[in-house]
């Protein structure tokens, strides 16, 4: 057969890859709790681009899709966790003070997904009790859905992060995850929200 060179999936692949390499010099460089957790965001998101399972149905593809659908689900809470501790905290005094005993709900939607996630996977059939092609359908849509949700708040909490007064260091390196940002959820949203034309 002719070759047939799908650039979509080299162009999400080569982004993958920079988030791996970025995130595995920023763990080596500053291992502290932010760059643990953009090591964490990174992984996610080059396990996100890289990952497609494809058949045969054997443990590879189970694996390939297990770590797929893990980064997919964690993804977005830890992009929104990522922006409320970088570059710098938000101040533990005040408003703000209050509400960073919440930041573990972030990862309460991921935490619904993988469980319904889980009881398709496992077939448990505890929620699912007879799994339709339109409840899979509609539940890979909830699970994009989640990821623009999410990336929609983080691109409004870095938005007023950077309109906050901040030394010169700090407002290159929200200017940088942003332009990274808009460079990784753009695909994704242009590749896989939007429906095709």
């Amino acid at each position: 057969p002719p070759l047939a060179v799908d650039f979509p999936y080299l162009f999400l692949s080569l982004i993958g890859v920079g988030y791996l390499l970025i995130g595995l010099y920023t763990l080596l460089k500053h291992g502290e709790q932010p760059g643990f957790l953009f090591y964490l965001w990174c992984l996610a998101s080059a396990v996100f681009y890289l990952l497609s399972a494809v058949p045969p149905l054997d443990a590879l593809y189970r694996l390939v899709f297990a770590g797929d659908e893990l980064a997919r689900i964690f993804l977005p809470a830890l992009t929104l966790h990522l922006f409320l501790v970088f570059p710098a905290p938000l101040p533990e005094s005040g408003r703000w003070g209050r509400w960073r005993g919440l930041v573990p709900f972030l990862y309460l939607p991921a935490a619904v997904l993988l469980v319904l996630q889980l009881d398709l996977v496992l077939g448990t059939r505890w929620i699912f009790a007879h799994p339709s092609q339109a409840a899979i359908g509609a539940l890979d849509r909830g699970e994009l859905y989640h990821l623009m949700a999410y990336a929609l708040a983080s691109v409004v909490l870095l938005a007023w992060r950077l309109g906050r007064g901040r030394n010169w260091e700090q407002q290159r390196q929200l200017q940088w995850v942003a332009l990274g940002l808009a460079g990784g959820y753009l695909p994704v949203f242009l590749l896989y929200v939007l429906p095709p034309g």
